[in-house]
């Protein structure tokens, strides 16, 4: 990730959107996650939770 989001950013335009979809419980990943994107120079915008199989009783394959 700390080499493709700079990627990312050159690649873009002005003003252009990325969207990522990452699921992961541990929240320090989010943490690691969130540095790549600022050190990237990228913003962050907007999040939302994702609602887990697990949590709806589900199991996923």
């Amino acid at each position: 990730m700390t080499l493709a989001f700079p990627e990312h950013y050159r690649v873009l335009r002005n003003n252009r959107v990325i969207t990522v979809k990452f699921n992961y419980k541990e929240s320090g990943v989010w943490d690691v996650l969130a540095i790549c994107f600022i050190d990237a120079a990228m913003k962050i915008t907007a999040s939302w939770a994702v609602i887990s199989l697990e949590l709806l009783g589900l199991k996923g394959h």
